[in-house]
């Protein structure tokens, strides 16, 4: 087995261990990596690496220093997050994207969880239909008025025909998670 420590004087160090003889499942380890977060006490974290994923961030030159997969971002970030978004047994984080405390959305292997100031939600993949810009946003970027770096607010809506929108750090980070959303739905 083969590990690799991280070592600070922070409560975050991190632990990855790249083996399937790890103490998980070797049929639920293909493709995933295993992060030992210390926060409080150690809390073992399996990302999946997905391919979905990876191509959209091969497509854009890779992430964000706040919009990239789950293990490329911050520490500090990748820990409020997943406090904050409270994952189901056997969900696993694939990607982040954060813009603060109150306006972030964490992709799983089985939702997409988000926070928008006061607003929550946790929407599984198999009910989500489409992620868009908004329509006036759409006729800005025809005329010319705002650029692609500018956009801020993507709308994902349901089978239901109910929609939400997100609000994402402007810019590459903001592009990205478009692509990644529809990606994991489609």
């Amino acid at each position: 087995m083969t590990t690799t420590i991280i070592e600070s004087e922070s409560a975050m160090d991190r632990v990855t261990v790249t083996s399937a003889e790890a103490a998980v499942d070797p049929q639920t380890m293909i493709g995933a990596k295993i992060m030992i977060e210390m926060v409080n006490e150690p809390t073992v974290i399996v990302t999946e690496v997905d391919p979905r994923v990876e191509a959209c961030l091969h497509r854009h030159d890779g992430g964000t220093l706040c919009t990239n997969r789950y293990e490329a971002v911050p520490d500090v970030i990748a820990a409020e997050v997943r406090q904050q978004a409270a994952l189901l047994a056997g969900e696993r984080p694939l990607a982040i994207s954060y813009r603060d405390q109150e306006r972030w959305c964490l992709l799983t292997t089985d939702r997409l969880i988000w926070r928008k100031h006061q607003a929550r939600g946790g929407n599984s993949w198999r009910e989500l239909v489409d992620a868009d810009i908004r329509a006036r946003d759409r006729d800005a970027l025809r005329c010319g008025t705002v650029q692609p770096t500018e956009l801020d607010m993507l709308v994902v809506t349901d089978r239901f025909g109910s929609s939400f929108a997100l609000s994402p750090e402007p810019g590459p980070g903001f592009l990205l998670l478009w692509d990644l959303v529809r990606a994991l739905i489609g």
